[in-house]
């Protein structure tokens, strides 16, 4: 559990229905809410129904509270308070935290700058510095980006003490600037792992999992965000005002470090105790892009987190931009959206990140897209939606081509249930039901690897005793039989499961993105889907409003918010009556 809250994390956990309210029925987009949200005016007009002593009170609570990993906790006591604040949005009680009241770390600055008046000039130094431009501020997370893209098409082989091997860094290191280091990359893999971006796999080997699709499909500012929450975890309040004081200096000021640790010492700020700690603990921002440093008394934010976490002055991004040439190459501009730069990058190989990033179609990126669960149809139509130009057609004759070549044998590892009759096999079957996948033979069943446990317990149910042994099956005839065979008990702890696993059995993955484009389009869809534990297929009417690798939210004619996970869905198609 966080000490710290990102205010998109909030919002995620409310759930689609609150979020659906908070829209306004559909009239405003989740980044219109999120804007509305951290509007300093916003803020600023909710702190002034507060009187003297509850502003001190909430300021006491956020800055010298020597509660540590519970910031807010006393706030508790003060029910009126508590009160204004949830009625402002300033105040929200996740159901994680166990009913412990949070103010998104997103409205510290705002709230510092109301009634933290008393803050000394000397924290601002009087070196000045302009700023870089910050562009998309995509360069802050690139190290990310660039991580979770090769875990996607190369799993990420681990050591046994759960670090990536320097080769692999090394390889995702290639197209990345000079100047950014190999802890850099170290860094964002745990910012990876702490959002579940990535997950385990077969043979101890890191892969991007089913999360990084809605992860990057938040705006820049509420990705900052996150990061910014993985940062401050566990952090104690001094080390959190001092990014508020940094995100609250003119574009060309810095953050005085040495003033500000005596200034905290002085108000027994908890936290504040010499400039190394502090400076160490910020130099783990500084591989994050969160922070620059001037020399070890100096820092504030850097130029994307400044302009792009709170003041949201990004050079803003926009979907259909893809250049499609007829060679195969595909020029993402910058101001691609980070969704489509995500989606573009499983359907085709990066050769270069620059202010143009360069990517190619060719057989062995389309070889990727269908491990990924694309199919021809759909990797084409996708293409043209992010695209400002057609795809040209010799482009695409290639394209359907490789796809048909690389779709037309496959190699499939299947868990066979053999018995010694096809009365006996015709038994079973009619016993298991839908754990059989397919028929091989009139004594032989093809079964779900994954439902082994409760397979066996049917049937011994049902009175057929199964010894649970998966056998392998003998291929070499002439070879003496083993005295002492290795057992695979199917009773074993399970592994991890796959993302291509995931994506390939069903493809939900690829049903998410046919859908995805109906998002905001006021359309209706007719969904044929199967609940859990029923039988019949069911119909219903549906209007889109969020959907991921998962489930499809929806509302209903009724106006109401529904969910339907995509592995019930049999059938869909836009309404037209």
């Amino acid at each position: 559990m966080s000490s710290y809250y990102s205010l998109s994390v909030i919002l995620d956990s409310l759930g689609p229905e609150p979020m659906w309210n908070m829209t306004q029925f559909g009239r405003y987009t989740r980044e219109s809410v999120w804007t509305m949200l951290v509007s300093p005016g916003r803020i600023k007009a909710g702190l002034e129904t507060l009187n003297k002593k509850e502003g001190q009170s909430l300021l006491q609570f956020m800055i010298q509270d020597f509660s540590g990993y519970n910031p807010l906790a006393a706030l508790q006591r003060h029910e009126k308070l508590m009160e204004k604040l949830s009625e402002h949005f300033l105040l929200f009680t996740p159901t994680e935290t166990y009913s412990r009241p949070v103010i998104p770390i997103d409205f510290y600055p705002p709230i510092v700058d109301a009634l933290l008046v008393d803050r000394p000039q000397s924290l601002i130094s009087s070196v000045k510095t302009p700023r870089q431009l910050p562009g998309n501020g995509f360069d802050a997370i690139l190290p990310l980006f660039q991580l979770l893209s090769q875990a996607r098409k190369e799993p990420l082989p681990m050591t046994n003490n759960g670090q990536i091997y320097r080769r692999s860094l090394t390889k995702a290191k290639k197209l990345l600037r000079d100047d950014i280091p190999y802890e850099s990359l170290e860094s964002s893999a745990r910012v990876a792992y702490y959002y579940h971006l990535l997950q385990l796999g077969k043979d101890r080997a890191l892969e991007a999992s089913l999360d990084v699709e809605n992860f990057f499909a938040h705006g820049m500012g509420e990705i900052f965000s996150r990061i910014l929450q993985y940062a401050l975890d566990h952090a104690n309040p001094f080390q959190v005002l001092a990014i508020a004081l940094a995100s609250l200096l003119e574009p060309d000021e810095w953050l005085d470090l040495s003033n500000l640790v005596h200034w905290g010492k002085e108000r027994r700020i908890p936290g504040a105790y010499d400039i190394y700690s502090l400076s160490y603990y910020l130099g783990s921002f500084t591989l994050l892009g969160i922070w620059e440093s001037h020399d070890r008394n100096l820092g504030r934010l850097s130029s994307p987190y400044y302009y792009g976490w709170l003041r949201g002055e990004l050079a803003p991004l926009t979907e259909k931009t893809l250049i499609i040439e007829p060679t195969g190459d595909v020029l993402a501009p910058p101001d691609t959206a980070l969704s489509t730069l995500w989606d573009i990058d499983g359907m085709a190989e990066i050769k270069k990140y620059d202010q143009m990033r360069v990517y190619q179609i060719s057989r062995h990126s389309i070889t990727a897209a269908v491990l990924d669960g694309w199919d021809a149809d759909t990797y084409v139509r996708h293409l043209e939606n992010m695209a400002r130009v057609p795809v040209p057609g010799n482009l695409e004759h290639n394209i359907r081509d490789w796809f048909r070549q690389l779709t037309r044998h496959q190699l499939l590892h299947a868990t066979v249930l053999h018995s010694a009759s096809p009365e006996d096999s015709s038994q079973a079957e009619r016993i298991l039901g839908k754990r059989i996948l397919r028929r091989l033979s009139p004594t032989d069943l093809i079964v779900d690897r994954n439902d082994l446990k409760m397979l066996v317990h049917a049937l011994d149910k049902s009175g057929i005793p199964l010894i649970p042994v998966i056998n392998e099956l003998e291929t070499d005839q002439a070879k003496k039989p083993d005295n002492h065979p290795v057992r695979n008990f199917v009773y074993g702890e399970e592994a991890a499961e796959s993302r291509r696993h995931t994506v390939q059995r069903g493809n939900p993955l690829g049903l998410s993105r046919k859908i995805r484009p109906l998002i905001g389009t006021q359309k209706t869809l007719l969904i044929r889907y199967r609940p859990v534990d029923k039988s019949e297929v069911r119909a219903i009417r549906l209007r889109p409003i969020t959907i991921d690798p998962v489930a499809l939210n929806g509302v209903t004619h009724e106006n109401r918010v529904m969910t339907v996970y995509l592995k019930q869905i049999e059938s869909y198609e836009v309404d037209r009556s």
